[in-house]
């Protein structure tokens, strides 16, 4: 699994493809998630009094990702032997309304700005995953096509890096 952010990893296999190739700088460089300004650390849902779902959400997007990734590298055998992948699943936590994040400006104020699209550092240890700390993308119904995008764009820039390594070697 690649590490980021002091630790904070994107959720990734690869098969036959070594860090020459790809490189966790390469993956970093221009995924949508790791180039936030700021990241979400903390959850709450205004006017509700109810910060479960939000959590709840979190969980379940998080829990499924190391799933997905688990059961595909339990079934590696299924691969080529001469083949070439790099899989990457993304935590993604997908919100019916408005988005916010608070954080202090460069004066020590406390700044509120809205976005369509927040990284939020997640700490979930369990006895049952290795990883400890995981991005989960949480995204407005609005902003999800331009987020789609985003994801498209970077997985384009992945298969042209790997493409360029695998021709040079």
């Amino acid at each position: 699994m690649g590490d980021i952010l002091g630790g904070y990893g994107l959720i990734n296999h690869t098969h036959n493809i070594d860090s020459d190739q790809l490189a966790a700088r390469d993956i970093n460089r221009a995924h949508p998630s790791v180039n936030h300004e700021h990241f979400g650390r903390n959850g709450y849902v205004a006017f509700s009094g109810n910060n479960s779902q939000l959590f709840s959400a979190i969980v379940s997007a998080t829990k499924a990702s190391i799933e997905e990734h688990r059961l595909a590298e339990e079934h590696k055998e299924a691969y080529n032997e001469n083949s070439l992948d790099a899989v990457f699943y993304t935590p993604l936590v997908i919100l019916d309304g408005k988005l916010f994040s608070a954080f202090l400006n460069t004066k020590g104020e406390t700044e509120l700005q809205e976005f369509q699209h927040i990284a939020y550092k997640f700490n979930y240890m369990s006895p049952s995953y290795e990883q400890d700390s995981y991005l989960v993308d949480i995204v407005t119904l609005d902003g999800l096509s331009t987020y789609i995008d985003k994801q498209e764009g970077w997985l384009e820039s992945m298969l042209k890096t790997l493409s360029s390594a695998i021709a040079a070697s």
